[in-house]
C-alpha cells in the first residue's frame, strides 16, 4: 500500500519535472541565440563597419574593418559560448547529470558577468563593452535587460540545485567534478591574462598587418603580410668574380689583415630585377665547392638581430644552467658560513640591471682606465688595450658575460628547491658504489632535477629572448637584439606596423623555445 503511494507521488512529479527541465533547457538554448544576437548587435552598431557596408566595399575590406574594430578574439569567445550553451541545452533535455553540473557552474559564472554588466550600464553612457547607446538602432534600457537576465539565471540555478536535483539520471562522474574544479581555479587567471596579455597581443598582430605610422593620426592601410615578407625575405645567389680584361683571370686584392682575396661582382649589377625591386642588401658571403655565394635580405639588420638574439639566448642559458647548478649544489650544502655565502651570491641578482650593466661598462672600458684591460695588460695576456664594446668580435661574448654574471644567482635560486627534494639516500648509495663528487653531480642530479630545470630554463629563456637593457646600455645602436631593434624601428623609423611584426615574431620564437624545451626534457611525461 505504501509502495503504491510512493509510486503515485513519483509519477505525479514526473510531468512537473519534465516541464521544469524543458524550461531550463530552453533557457540555455535562448542564451545561445542571445549570444549570437549580441554579436550581431555589436557588429551592427559599429560606425566603421556600417560605413564599410553602406559604401558597398568589397568583402575583404568589410572583413578587415570588422577585425580592426572588434578583433577576432571577442567574436570567437561569443561564438564558442553559443555553441557550448546549445550543446548543454540538448544534453539537459536528455537529462544528462554531467550536463546539469556544468549548467550550474556556467550559471554561476554568468551571474557574476551579469553583475558587472549591470554596474557598467548604470552610468547611462555605455550599453555594452565598446558600444555606445547612441549608436544603437533602438533605444534599449540595458540595465533592465541585464537585471531580467540575472533573474532568469537565479531561477534556473535554484531549480537545478533544488527541485531538479533528482530529475537527472545517474551520478556525476569524478573526472567532470575535477574538470569543473580546475576551471574554477583557472578562470580568474584566464580572464586577467586575456585582458592584460591576449588582448594587447591581438592588437599588435592586427597592427602588424598595416603600414601604420607612429605618432600619426591617420589610420594605417591594410597591407597583409608585407611586413613579415620584408622581415623574413632571404635569398642566396651565386656570384661570378671580377675578371681582368687583359688576362681574363679573376681580380684579387689584399685585405686589411694582409690576406689575398678574390673580388666578386656587385650583386646589383648581375642579379635579376627582383633583387633591386625588393631592395635586397648583401650581409654575408661564403664559398662552397668552388662557388662564391652571396646571402642577401630585405632587412639585414633584423636578420643580424635575430641571429644575435638566438646565439645570446642559447649560450647564456646553457652557461647559467651549468653555473647555477654548481652554485645551487654549494648553497644546499651544510658548512660554516653558508648563510653568508647565500647572501653574497644573491648580490648580482639583487642589483638593478641598469646599475650592474653600467658597472661592467666601466670595467670594460676600451683603454687602460678599464679594470679588465689594466689587469690583462699587467698579466701580459694583452699587448695593447682592447675595445671590448666597439670590436664586433667581442661585443656579443662580453654581453653574454655580463648577463651570465647578473642572472646566474636567479638560476641557482630556482634550482635549489628541486635539489632539496632529492633524497640523500641516493647520493649515499652512489658513494658506496664508488661514484665521485663529479659523477654524482652530473649523472645523478640532472635526471632527478628535470622538472625544476625545465621551469628555470623556460623562465630564463623568456628573459633572454626579450633582452633589451644589456644591448641598449652596452652597445646602443651599434648592435641590436630583437627587442632593441623593435624600439629602433618604432621610435626612429616611426613604423608601428613593422615594429609590431617584429613583436609577433618574438612571440613565436618564445613559443618555439618553450615547446622545444618541454619536448626535449619530457616535462609532460614527468
Amino acid at each position: 500500500m505504501e509502495a503504491r503511494l510512493v509510486n503515485s507521488q513519483t509519477d505525479s512529479h514526473q510531468p512537473l519535472d519534465s516541464l521544469l527541465v524543458g524550461f531550463v533547457s530552453l533557457v540555455f538554448f535562448l542564451l545561445g541565440i542571445g549570444a549570437f544576437g549580441l554579436l550581431v548587435l555589436i557588429f551592427g552598431s559599429n560606425p566603421a563597419i556600417n560605413h564599410a557596408i553602406t559604401s558597398h566595399q568589397r568583402l575583404g575590406a568589410i572583413t578587415w574593418t570588422t577585425i580592426r574594430s572588434l578583433g577576432f578574439i571577442l567574436p570567437l569567445v561569443i561564438c564558442g559560448f553559443s555553441l557550448i550553451t546549445f550543446n548543454l541545452s540538448w544534453r539537459l533535455w536528455r537529462r544528462d547529470v554531467n550536463a546539469a553540473a556544468w549548467a550550474r557552474q556556467i550559471l554561476l559564472w554568468l551571474l557574476l558577468l551579469v553583475g558587472v554588466l549591470v554596474l557598467q550600464s548604470l552610468d547611462g553612457r555605455s550599453a555594452l563593452p565598446g558600444v555606445q547607446p547612441d549608436t544603437l538602432p533602438l533605444r534599449i534600457n540595458f540595465t533592465l535587460v541585464w537585471l531580467l537576465l540575472g533573474l532568469v539565471v537565479v531561477v534556473c540555478l535554484w531549480l537545478l540545485s533544488t527541485h531538479l536535483a533528482h530529475a537527472f539520471r545517474g551520478k556525476e562522474a569524478d573526472h567532470v567534478r575535477s574538470e569543473r574544479t580546475a576551471w574554477n581555479l583557472l578562470l580568474p587567471t584566464l580572464v586577467i591574462l586575456g585582458l592584460i596579455g591576449i588582448y594587447p597581443l591581438e592588437q599588435i598582430f592586427i597592427a602588424s598587418l598595416t603600414d601604420q605610422e607612429f605618432a600619426s593620426t591617420a589610420e594605417g592601410e591594410f597591407i597583409g603580410l608585407d611586413n613579415y615578407a620584408r622581415l623574413l625575405s632571404l635569398r642566396i645567389d651565386a656570384l661570378p668574380c671580377q675578371t681582368d680584361e687583359q688576362t681574363g683571370q679573376c681580380k684579387t686584392r689584399v685585405n686589411g689583415q694582409g690576406q689575398t682575396e678574390t673580388q666578386y661582382v656587385n650583386p646589383l649589377r648581375v642579379l635579376d630585377e627582383g633583387y633591386r625591386a625588393g631592395r635586397y642588401r648583401e650581409f654575408m658571403a661564403f664559398d662552397l665547392a668552388g662557388t662564391h655565394y652571396s646571402v642577401s635580405a630585405r632587412d639585414p639588420v633584423f636578420i643580424k638581430a635575430f641571429w644575435d638574439t638566438v646565439v645570446f639566448t642559447i649560450i647564456s642559458v646553457i652557461l647559467e644552467l651549468l653555473l647555477g647548478l654548481l652554485l645551487a649544489t654549494i648553497l644546499v650544502s651544510r658548512f660554516r658560513g653558508v648563510d653568508l655565502m647565500r647572501v653574497v651570491i644573491l648580490i648580482p641578482w639583487a642589483v638593478p640591471t641598469i646599475v650592474s650593466t653600467q658597472f661592467w661598462n666601466i670595467m670594460l672600458r676600451g683603454d687602460q682606465s678599464g679594470v679588465i684591460n689594466s689587469l690583462l695588460l699587467s698579466l701580459g695576456l694583452l699587448d695593447r688595450s682592447q675595445s671590448w664594446f666597439t670590436n664586433p668580435d667581442w661585443q656579443l661574448p662580453m654581453m653574454i658575460l655580463v648577463d651570465v654574471w647578473k642572472t646566474t644567482p636567479s638560476m641557482a635560486i630556482m634550482l635549489m628547491p628541486g635539489l632539496l627534494t632529492i633524497p640523500r639516500d641516493i647520493y649515499q648509495a652512489a658513494e658506496v658504489d664508488g661514484a665521485g663528487r663529479v659523477q654524482r653531480l652530473f649523472r645523478i642530479t640532472p635526471p632527478l632535477l628535470v622538472p625544476s630545470m625545465a621551469v628555470a630554463i623556460v623562465f630564463r629563456s623568456l628573459n633572454a629572448i626579450r633582452v633589451f637593457d644589456v644591448f641598449q646600455i652596452l652597445v646602443g645602436r651599434g648592435r641590436f637584439s630583437l627587442a632593441t631593434y623593435t624600439q629602433e624601428v618604432l621610435v626612429q623609423g616611426r613604423e608601428v606596423g613593422y615594429s609590431s611584426a617584429i613583436g609577433v615574431i618574438i612571440f613565436f620564437i618564445i613559443v618555439f623555445f618553450v615547446y622545444v624545451y618541454m619536448r626535449s626534457l619530457s616535462v609532460d611525461a614527468d
